[in-house]
């Protein structure tokens, strides 16, 4: 394999991993029931807007909330 391959499938393993926190994170979101639909929408937002630094954010302060 050459290293243009090596490259490809780094960035598809990246992506799959960021697709599956990124579907538990919006998952795990929308089950809370201790946050409120507002709350719920500014996260998303947020998320989306901001996809690697929005799950970030989240993933370390969701239990604080």
């Amino acid at each position: 394999m050459n290293t243009a391959n090596y490259v490809f499938w780094f960035f598809v393993i990246t992506l799959l991993i960021w697709l599956v926190v990124l579907v538990w994170a919006l998952i795990n979101l929308f089950k809370r029931e201790d946050l409120s639909l507002v709350a719920k929408a500014f996260w998303t937002l947020i998320i989306i807007s901001f996809p690697i630094l929005g799950l970030i954010v989240y993933v370390i302060i969701r239990k604080r909330l």
